[in-house]
């Protein structure tokens, strides 16, 4: 009778057990769901997954793998990482039914956090699908993707000048824009495609909204009346212009080029070239030669007036050019130096200054003293230059 009672509370004993931990496993199973606690995923996000661009306005699908047992999902969006908008949150749809895809249109969603109806073009979204009614259980895309803004919104407009405008130098260029790296290009050009002005400034970045560029341009003077003002992005692939957007200008501070019908002088001996008026003349003196105008044969001379001819002073007004093998320090021991500084001839770095011979009786020059090649090329023209010499000043160039 011992022996069967004994048996008899093993039998409880174990059941007993049994009975508690089946409890014990259910509980848990139970707490873990109604807690957040870990279990098992039961849905895959399969797209977007990471790396897609969504446009506004653009028909999408939303794609998953989901337990049968999952009767509906919930489909949220969000904005990740440390960036203006990271409380963006919102629903895209609640309730979808486990059909493993959802078309979305994407649009403005109500931003919860926010208290706003946005869609701000980031990169940094994330889509999460959840189990409606078990909201531990969920996948989120592997990496993040991009919204961007509408395709219809251009990537950069120009807001000043406006077509047809007439500027002066400075101008400002100003805009809106979304571009790669925020950078905005700007180039100048006058009709006879001069490049007037290279440079650039920031806007908005690419993907990202469109944000206010602007900046005052210095362009250098125009050889025509019109041009272009073009406003664009270099794409990083091949360097070329892209997203190009081209404001014809007038150019209110062109100033006709009265050289471009005026004779040339070549001199290949010595490697130097410059313009002169029609009505004007060279005369070849020693080491050089003489560009004047015998305004005892023509009157008025371009670019002169009555009131400029010297009397006694042979032709009058005009310059010369000399070559020498000289240095400056000896060239400065015939010539009384004043108001020296120093002068560029097409590129070349020198002199210029007031300068009158010390033995002799003669008048005080403006001088240039410029070196290369080892001969020194020494322009003389009268003091109080008028704007013709100047104008044949800008004309020199050096040929070899």
């Amino acid at each position: 009778m011992q022996k069967g009672v004994s048996i008899l509370a093993v039998v409880i004993i174990i059941i007993v057990v049994a009975v508690v931990s089946a409890g014990g496993v259910l509980l848990y199973q139970y707490l873990t769901t109604q807690q957040g606690g870990p279990t098992q995923s039961s849905i895959t996000v399969t797209s977007p997954n990471g790396g897609e661009t969504w446009t506004k306005g653009q028909k999408v699908q939303i794609t998953w793998n989901a337990a049968k047992e999952i009767k509906s999902v919930n489909i949220r969006l969000a904005i990740s990482g440390n960036e203006e908008g990271q409380n963006f949150n919102a629903a895209i749809a609640s309730d979808v039914s486990n059909s493993g895809h959802y078309e979305w249109t994407v649009q403005d969603l109500y931003a919860e956090v926010l208290g706003i109806n946005a869609l701000p073009a980031s990169d940094k979204y994330i889509l999460t699908i959840e189990d409606k009614d078990h909201n531990n259980i969920y996948d989120m895309s592997d990496a993040s993707f991009s919204i961007v803004a509408s395709s219809t919104q251009p990537a950069i407009t120009v807001t000043s000048p406006t077509a047809n405008q007439t500027i002066k130098s400075p101008v400002k260029i100003s805009g809106n824009s979304a571009t790669w790296e925020g950078t905005v290009n700007i180039k100048i050009k006058d009709n006879n495609n001069k490049i007037l002005a290279n440079t650039f400034t920031m806007g908005g970045g690419a993907p990202g909204p469109a944000a206010p560029f602007s900046k005052d341009v210095v362009y250098t003077a125009p050889s025509a009346s019109q041009g272009v003002v073009e406003v664009f992005e270099v794409n990083q692939k091949d360097g070329s212009e892209t997203n190009k957007v081209s404001i014809p200008v007038t150019f209110g501070d062109y100033k006709p080029d009265l050289t471009a019908v005026w004779k040339t002088y070549t001199n290949t001996q010595y490697g130097y070239q410059i313009k002169y008026p029609t009505d004007w003349s060279i005369e070849n003196i020693s080491s050089g030669i003489s560009i004047g105008c015998d305004w005892r044969k023509t009157n008025p001379c371009t670019g002169l007036k009555a009131s400029d001819i010297q009397i006694g002073a042979g032709t009058g007004r005009g310059l010369s050019i000399l070559v020498k093998q000289i240095s400056f320090e000896d060239f400065k021991k015939d010539y009384v130096i004043k108001n020296q500084e120093n002068y560029s001839l097409d590129g070349i770095n020198g002199w210029k200054f007031v300068g009158g011979a010390i033995i002799g009786i003669g008048l005080d020059y403006n001088m240039i003293f410029v070196t290369k090649n080892s001969n020194s090329y020494i322009i003389k023209y009268p003091p109080q230059s008028l704007p013709i010499e100047e104008q044949m000043l800008s004309t020199f160039k050096f040929t070899k």
